[in-house]
């Protein structure tokens, strides 16, 4: 809510009041009612077992990325977020495994978010939410390729 490291995981019950006022506040504003959650830096950085059984408690699903932008890290720099962002894509398509992109809104511009996804269209990749998807995707579950899926040599 606040993306304070210390505030969010002082505690497991800070971390769940604080993913409770987003959840409180997507329904506000979307309607939508979700489960899915995403812990500031990562489900590793913080996440003790506590943690994990809190969130699991109050019904959180807790999903991380496998894509990460680096729009944090380049700023404005728009062709270093979009080439690094095209590489994991590739890599993640090369492994079978789906992708899920980290972008920040006060980083990522538009402008790029736009070239990301032409980029993806032009190449077949399939848009999906994430609602109903299992196994979900962190840092402590990770998906595994899709071996039933690829071509036999």
């Amino acid at each position: 809510m606040r993306h304070d490291r210390d505030e969010f995981y002082e505690t497991p019950l800070t971390a769940v009041r604080q993913m409770q006022e987003v959840q409180a506040l997507i329904y506000e504003v979307t309607g939508i009612h979700t489960n899915m959650a995403r812990t500031i830096y990562g489900s590793d950085a913080g996440m003790t077992p506590a943690h994990w059984q809190a969130m699991t408690d109050a019904g959180f699903e807790i999903w991380d990325w496998n894509v990460g932008s680096l729009d944090h890290v380049y700023k404005k720099d728009n062709a270093r977020v979009e080439q690094r962002v095209f590489e994991r894509l590739e890599a993640n398509r090369a492994a079978q495994v789906a992708s899920i992109i980290l972008a920040h809104d006060h980083s990522m511009t538009s402008k790029t978010l736009d070239k990301i996804i032409r980029y993806a269209k032009k190449r077949d990749y399939e848009f999906r939410t994430l609602e109903g998807v299992q196994p979900v995707h962190n840092f402590s579950d990770v998906w595994k390729p899709h071996l039933s899926e690829r071509a036999t040599p």
